[in-house]
C-alpha cells in the first residue's frame, strides 16, 4: 500500500451555490489543502430529509474525523512507540492499549485484521 496524501486535510462545505435553508441533501469534501491542486480525499454525503440519522451534523462530524486521520495515525504510532518497552513485559492495561493501537494502525494502513 502506498502512503496517504500529505496533510493538512481540511473539511470544505460541498454545497456551493445551494440554498442552505431549503436544500436537505448535500456533502462535505475533505481535501489536502496545502497541495497546488487540493486533491479530493473524501466526499461525505448527508440527507436531512430522508435519512435524518445521517444528516448534516453527522456528515460534518464524519468529515472532521476523516480530515483528522493523518494526525490520529501519527499520534497512534508515537504512542505505540512510547509505550513499547522491549526489555519488559507491559502490564495488562498497557498491553490492551498497545493491542488497540496496533489494530488502529493496521486498519489505517490497509492491513485490517
Amino acid at each position: 500500500m502506498s502512503a496517504h496524501t500529505p496533510e493538512p486535510w481540511e473539511v470544505i462545505d460541498g454545497r456551493e451555490g445551494a440554498d442552505m435553508e431549503t436544500d436537505t441533501i448535500g456533502h462535505f469534501r475533505v481535501e489536502a489543502v496545502k497541495m497546488c491542486f487540493s486533491p479530493l480525499i473524501a466526499r461525505v454525503g448527508f440527507d436531512n430529509l430522508f435519512s435524518p440519522e445521517h444528516g448534516e451534523e453527522t456528515g460534518f462530524a464524519n468529515a472532521c474525523l476523516i480530515a483528522a486521520g493523518p494526525k490520529l495515525l501519527a499520534a497512534c504510532k508515537r504512542a505505540e512507540f512510547i509505550l513499547t518497552d522491549p526489555e519488559n513485559d507491559p502490564p495488562p492495561a498497557v498491553k490492551r492499549v498497545l493491542d488497540q493501537l496496533g489494530m488502529a494502525i493496521n486498519k489505517a494502513e490497509g492491513r485490517d485484521a
